[in-house]
């Protein structure tokens, strides 16, 4: 009896000694990664790498999907512009179709608030119009009534200038009809502009009747067709070297503006 006792306790110490070994041997063989030579991450007394190992397919199957996803393009300030614009006609254009209060509504929502954002985009104008004196126009021509009469001054100067430099190389040809009520009243008004600056005048009459404003009038001889005169009065100014022709007048027209239209023609051949 004894002998089988000894006998059972020493078998029990031969397998705790050989389950000693086996878990000797497994940690032995363990690979470096283990957390047991992991330093870095301490003496843990539970880790599952299963969870980890699980984890990174996923990880990469969200990369890749995110790369394969297209990446919508932010749209351009023009482009929200024109949403705006189309939004705002879509609302207007149901509201007439479809007058109900909420659609009336919707669309006075919708306009206020573009009101709003021009008035604001209004006040920025401005802001840099004080801020920038290169932005503002009032500086190179001032709307104050002072500063108007000095440019009309200059103006006047100008055009005085440019008109009285032309009557060495131009002369004027008037056309006139004696039935013409308007030519006889305009006829004054040529020969007022003409001693202004200084410009000899040549009155052609279209029916041969004579000018009771310019003694040397001469008749039609085919030029008024040649100029294309198709109403009377009418003032041409005519260089005879290169053959210039400048259309100052057709029908009864003021000095001032007679005078802007030599300008005006003189400077635009110029540029």
């Amino acid at each position: 009896m004894i002998k089988g006792s000894w006998c059972n306790r020493v078998q029990a110490v031969m397998v705790r000694v050989l389950l000693c070994i086996s878990l000797t041997h497994t940690i032995l063989a363990a690979p470096e990664t283990s957390f047991f030579k992991d330093h870095a991450r301490g003496w843990f007394w539970y880790e599952d790498p299963d969870i980890a190992t699980l984890e990174e397919p996923k990880k990469e199957e969200n990369e890749i999907t995110s790369l394969l996803t297209p990446i919508e393009k932010p749209k351009t300030a023009t482009e929200r512009l024109n949403d705006v614009k189309e939004h705002l006609a879509e609302l207007k254009a149901k509201a007439i179709l479809e007058p109900t209060q909420g659609h009336v509504k919707a669309y006075q929502e919708m306009q206020l608030n573009v009101v709003n954002q021009s008035e604001a985009f209004s006040k920025a104008w401005m802001m840099n119009v004080y801020m920038n004196p290169s932005l503002d126009e009032n500086v190179a021509n001032p709307s104050a009534q002072g500063a108007r009469f000095v440019v009309y001054e200059n103006e006047r100067k100008n055009t005085d200038k440019i008109i009285a430099g032309l009557k060495e190389t131009y002369g004027l040809f008037y056309f006139y009809s004696g039935r013409c009520a308007y030519c006889k009243a305009f006829a004054p008004i040529v020969k007022q502009f003409a001693d202004k600056y200084g410009w000899d005048v040549m009155a052609i009459s279209l029916d041969g009747a004579p000018s009771d404003v310019f003694s040397n009038w001469q008749p039609d001889n085919g030029i008024s067709q040649k100029w294309n005169v198709q109403t009377v009065p009418a003032v041409f100014a005519v260089n005879p070297l290169n053959n210039d022709v400048i259309p100052v007048a057709h029908g009864f027209t003021a000095i001032d503006a007679m005078e802007k239209r030599i300008v005006a023609i003189v400077n635009g051949g110029n540029k």
